[in-house]
């Protein structure tokens, strides 16, 4: 073979070689651009789920009310506005077109768009027929009318998920096939990091969890580096100045964060049911709007719609619907029936009194080990020292110690108080005896705990002694405890202060927290809660702080 005729050779190698390269570049575009539209399709139908499913909600809640009233001839049956605001032409259009169907062997765009689009009809309908039931009606009929509608709707809404959660697992394996600039990468880690904390809380898997609020952590700080967003203005020609920019990306991350702290609450605590279902609410609010803005998702999606280049859409997170029917607020309705009906306090105390004589209560034996009550247990003069340094919260400890407060919160009497005290760089009280009647003030002020710096012992126990003092019980538990991760150097002139205070009815604990359960004792730390006639306990896991902080608060 001659040189000429192996040069021709290459030459026509090399072309084809490119011609190959630009027909897969063209299609993957092509595929991109074929997911982003069907992803936004699902985003309308999700987005109209949503509406009408928060309508439902308000509706099924006044509806309530208006149940256990309406038998003293309360004010009219409350009604129900379906919302319609969808348009079907650009879904049925893309359904109707057989030609343009993303070639995902993975995933069938087509099929679960075309099933969550009949499902949403579906839904649709018994919204419609909920807005059309006479109010007419007696009050049982109308009522049981609406159940039903309402349990038709709660069957549907396993489903309906699923068929969300597969646009969304489908969006995540795409994303793979993006070539992104880096700060728009980032970003969409984020997103994808917030869908999986909810997910996992969806399915109530802690372990699960706690793995994804891991990486979504670790997400969140990645992005917060993010200043300037040249790549994104090269790259992806983004019609959005510098200062736009930079509000969309701390949008996300701003909503990103409060799903970060839902997720956070979740691992840390044990939530019956409907707590689950409760935070479960708030981190999709979160995810999808979030004080009135866009959330994680709807932000992003929101900001990749100003570039000029093709980027995949992140499907939104779906609302959920559960029945609650009036039944389920059997004391809330007593307490209006009894507004209702005019009953004076003096006829309702005489009633109670000869219930309890014809039926006399069993008193619960004092149990110790029972951390649903504190029964029987001496009145609480509770000062908790925490230490807020970045240590104890960058680690996931401090909420540790805040969900367990929380606990301690929705269990005491109302001879119980509590203080709360801040030592880092200096020692602040947050709030000082505090009983039943400040909950809400106890928990804004766990809400929003910040560091400042290093350790001050010495000023934190001298402040903690002097807001004991000023709650004293006499015949109470009087006590001090110290929260912390680290050590800290215990002077002869600390040891001197705790024994007095011991002496006069103070006593002093100390919980270190870490995350090894093997970790050795701090002799140190030990002789401090020894010298203040209290406990040092190691605590690793939500359970052991709930369970020590129990003991220290059970005392007889």
């Amino acid at each position: 073979m001659d040189t000429l005729s192996l040069f021709r050779r290459v030459v026509l190698l090399f072309a084809s070689s490119c011609l190959v390269f630009l027909v897969s570049a063209q299609n993957e575009l092509t595929e991109r651009a074929l997911i982003n539209a069907y992803s936004q399709e699902a985003n309308k139908l999700i987005w109209h789920l949503n509406l009408n499913v928060k309508k439902m909600v308000e509706y099924q809640e006044s509806l309530n009310t208006w149940y256990a009233q309406s038998a003293q001839g309360m004010k009219s049956a409350p009604s129900f506005v379906f919302s319609p605001q969808l348009n079907e032409a650009s879904i049925l259009a893309l359904l109707k077109d057989k030609s343009i169907v993303p070639n995902n062997p993975a995933f069938n765009y087509q099929r679960t768009l075309a099933e969550l689009y009949k499902q949403t009809v579906l839904f649709d309908s018994f919204c419609k027929q909920t807005e059309k039931i006479s109010r007419s009606l007696s009050k049982e009929i109308f009522y049981q009318q609406n159940l039903s509608n309402f349990y038709q709707l709660d069957n549907m809404a396993e489903e309906l998920v699923d068929l969300c959660y597969d646009f969304s697992l489908s969006c995540a394996i795409n994303y793979g096939k993006e070539k992104l600039p880096v700060e728009l990468d980032r970003l969409k880690n984020v997103v994808g990091q917030a869908k999986n904390v909810i997910m996992s809380i969806r399915e109530n898997n802690i372990i699960q969890a706690k793995s994804y609020l891991n990486q979504l952590n670790i997400a969140i700080v990645a992005s917060a580096e993010d200043e300037k967003f040249n790549d994104l203005r090269r790259v992806a020609k983004f019609s959005l100045d510098e200062l736009a920019l930079k509000e969309k990306h701390d949008q996300i991350l701003e909503s990103a964060n409060q799903i970060a702290y839902w997720g956070e609450q979740y691992v840390q605590s044990n939530y019956e049911e409907e707590e689950v279902q409760s935070l479960l609410q708030s981190a999709i609010l979160a995810f999808n709007v979030f004080e009135g803005k866009a959330g994680c998702s709807g932000a992003y999606n929101e900001l990749i719609s100003f570039s000029k280049s093709e980027f995949l859409y992140f499907t939104e997170e779906p609302m959920f619907f559960k029945v609650k029917t009036a039944s389920q607020q059997e004391v809330a309705q007593n307490k209006v029936k009894t507004e209702v009906l005019g009953l004076e306090k003096k006829e309702t105390v005489l009633k109670k009194d000869s219930i309890s004589v014809q039926n006399p209560q069993k008193v619960k034996p004092f149990d110790p080990n029972d951390l649903t009550t504190l029964e029987g247990a001496l009145p609480n003069n509770l000062i908790i020292m925490m230490d807020v340094s970045a240590s104890m919260k960058l680690t996931g400890k401090l909420p540790l110690l805040k969900s367990s407060i929380i606990h301690l919160l929705g269990i005491m009497r109302p001879e119980d108080r509590i203080s709360l005290i801040a030592y880092s760089g200096k020692a602040d009280l947050l709030i000082g005896g505090a009983g039943v009647a400040n909950k809400a003030e106890v928990r804004t002020v766990l809400d929003t705990l910040h560091s400042s710096g290093g350790t001050d012992i010495e000023n934190g126990l001298l402040l903690a002694y002097a807001t004991a003092k000023q709650h004293f019980m006499p015949k109470g538990n009087n006590r001090v405890i110290i929260v912390t991760d680290g050590e800290f150097g215990v002077k002869a002139n600390i040891l001197k202060l705790v024994q007095e205070q011991a002496l006069k009815g103070f006593a002093l604990s100390v919980f270190q927290f870490n995350e090894a359960k093997d970790y050795s004792k701090n002799a140190s730390l030990e002789l401090l809660a020894e010298t203040g006639k209290g406990r040092y306990e190691i605590i690793s896991s939500s359970d052991e702080a709930l369970e020590i902080l129990m003991k220290e608060v059970k005392k007889r």
